[in-house]
């Protein structure tokens, strides 16, 4: 659909300067250096965005409505950012080159929940020629871009939830994921169907974010698991890795331990942390077996 246009226009000869679309480009790298560089990142507190309910976590939605601070972003985390902006323009950009009939708008919408607005920013439409879709680019690690071949797009990130707000506020049942391997630029497009269960349940996210109060945040939606070594427990608990990348974690678990592990970030709950985890997990599992 968008993908084989694209690799079809970049094997062509004969290419000419598209002013149009140079200038629509050179409007939104602009935006993009101002948002990531130039400015402080600005989320009010007291306001719900489509990327605060449609994360798997309502705790951290929670937490960034009420205005908790969150960790500093790293420098390389900040330039990450940056690149993964350049990437997706660059990727609509060629797209539009190639014929694509995309809106390269970044335009703001919105739609409410029991009164409340709530809204985003989508990266642009496409139409086919007979039907419109929301369109999505990302740049994704080579680890993520091998799943999306073999699995799609999935939700543990929240892409598909947060589509699924701007299908909805914009009353277009299906969208569109171009997305690119950040290592070796090979591109794969996924369509999304309008899912009423997942709109269902991010709703209720952001219900349980409205009724929250600083002092009566909702529960947890990740716990430690269990390190295990040659599939032996350790006895060690680590966070999950949604919470690993979380900058709210702080509040959730202060205790977490810094550490590195095969050359990778780890957070552990340090020994008596664990062993109170451990002990509140094993309650848990027996209250849920007398339950049966």
């Amino acid at each position: 659909m968008i993908v084989d246009k694209i690799y079809t226009y970049l094997n062509e000869e004969g290419k000419t300067i598209d002013e149009a679309v140079l200038e629509q480009a050179l409007v939104q790298f602009r935006r993009v250096l101002v948002r990531q560089l130039m400015k402080d990142r600005e989320e009010r507190p007291g306001r719900l965005y489509v990327t605060r309910f449609s994360h798997p976590c309502a705790r951290k939605g929670a937490y960034q409505y009420h205005g908790f601070k969150g960790e500093d972003l790293q420098p390389r985390v900040k330039l990450n950012f940056l690149l993964g902006d350049m990437v997706e323009l660059a990727l609509m950009s060629v797209a539009k080159l190639a014929g694509c009939d995309i809106d390269l708008g970044n335009t703001w919408v919105s739609l409410k929940i029991d009164g409340q607005e709530i809204g985003g920013f989508i990266d642009g439409l496409y139409s086919d020629g007979e039907k419109l879709y929301v369109a999505e680019f990302k740049k994704v690690s080579p680890y993520s871009f091998q799943r999306i071949e073999k699995e799609g797009i999935t939700d543990e990130w929240g892409y598909i939830s947060q589509v699924h707000a701007y299908m909805k506020a914009l009353q277009i049942p299906r969208a569109v994921f171009v997305v690119s391997d950040g290592q070796t630029g090979a591109l794969n497009e996924r369509v999304v169907r309008f899912d009423k269960q997942i709109m269902e349940a991010m709703e209720e996210r952001g219900r349980a974010i409205l009724a929250s109060t600083p002092d009566g945040l909702p529960p947890r939606a990740f716990l430690p698991i269990e390190e295990t070594y040659y599939k032996k427990p350790t006895g060690k608990y680590k966070l999950d890795l949604q919470c690993s990348y979380c900058d709210m974690k702080g509040h959730c678990w202060p205790e977490a331990e810094f550490a590195t592990k095969a050359g990778k970030p780890v957070w552990y709950l340090d020994k008596e942390a664990s062993r109170e985890f451990a002990e509140f997990e094993a309650i848990y599992e027996k209250g849920a077996s007398d339950e049966e």
